[in-house]
């Protein structure tokens, strides 16, 4: 269920499997990331919006590869104007947990503004 954007309630958020209450920025902030990661996997987003869920677990084991994760990482700092510590990565262990992470890291700056290259940002892929 929706709220309005004049309340200070939290909305509840309704993915597949699961009920997460969260701020009225996080189901934006879902909706952008779940096209940016729509595009890496090569998704027709429209076609396959049920695959893309809160739950979606960003491991190998659900064929969520090393460099596709850190092809989202990358491309939602650029987004978002932030920037995600490499040794927080391996800690999302779902989508839900990373969009938690950035809507924090938004609302909160506790991002600074990254300033790595891409080529820096990837070191972790090589290793």
């Amino acid at each position: 269920m929706y709220q309005s954007a004049s309340s200070a309630q939290p909305i509840l958020y309704r993915a597949k499997k699961s009920s997460i209450r969260v701020k009225e920025g996080f189901h934006l902030i879902f909706g952008k990331v779940a096209r940016i990661l729509a595009d890496i996997l090569d998704l027709d987003f429209e076609l396959e919006e049920e695959q893309i869920t809160l739950d979606m677990a960003l491991t190998p084991e659900f064929d969520m590869e090393k460099i596709q994760m850190v092809k989202l990482v990358m491309e939602c700092e650029k987004k978002f104007k932030i920037s995600i510590q490499d040794e927080k990565v391996h800690t999302f262990h779902t989508l839900g947990e990373f969009v938690k992470y950035i809507e924090n890291a938004v609302s909160e700056n506790e991002g600074n503004i990254a300033e790595s290259s891409e080529e820096e940002r990837m070191w972790w892929h090589y290793s």
